[in-house]
């Protein structure tokens, strides 16, 4: 009977779950979590996590200053394109004003001077599109340069129409 109550403790002893966790051990998991160094090397791998996640947060936070600059330079293209826009808008309507002011002698130059005027029309037409898409895509940069090119084109379309106005009407 005694060889039976000195085997008891051991049975507690050998049914306790010995665990790295010192939130889910007791006593014996505590002793050989210290003893083992268990709970060093927890402790090494959570720092080690902590300082990978400070470095994808400097990271993000990087990434996060960089969008913001794209932006900004974004927002600056799309003012100076409105601007643009708003210049060629006022250079053909003052064109369309100077055509309208001037009498055609001839038939011919009746023609020619409707002629200039749709065509004036349709490029203002045109500018203002350019105008409003400019306003609608301030935040896709590929937007951005098709409506660069997009200025440029209407702009020797006006410079064209100028010159023809300088030459059917002196």
């Amino acid at each position: 009977m005694h060889k039976t109550l000195a085997l008891i403790p051991v049975v507690f002893l050998t049914a306790c779950a010995v665990t790295d966790d010192p939130g889910q051990g007791g006593f014996i998991s505590g002793i050989y979590g210290v003893t083992s160094g268990a709970y060093d090397k927890r402790l090494e791998d959570r720092q080690r996590n902590l300082e990978a996640l400070k470095q994808a947060q400097q990271g993000t936070q990087l990434e996060q200053q960089q969008l913001h600059r794209e932006k900004v330079s974004l927002a600056g293209e799309v003012a100076q394109l409105g601007q643009a826009t708003q210049a060629m808008d006022q250079t053909l309507e003052d064109f369309s004003l100077q055509l309208s002011r001037k009498q055609a002698a001839t038939k011919k130059a009746e023609q020619r001077k409707q002629s200039l005027l749709k065509k004036a029309k349709l490029l203002r037409g045109q500018t203002l599109e350019l105008q409003k898409a400019a306003q609608s895509s301030a935040k896709d940069a590929q937007a951005v340069q098709k409506l660069h090119a997009e200025e440029q084109r209407l702009q020797k379309e006006i410079k064209a129409l100028q010159s023809d106005l300088q030459m059917g009407l002196d």
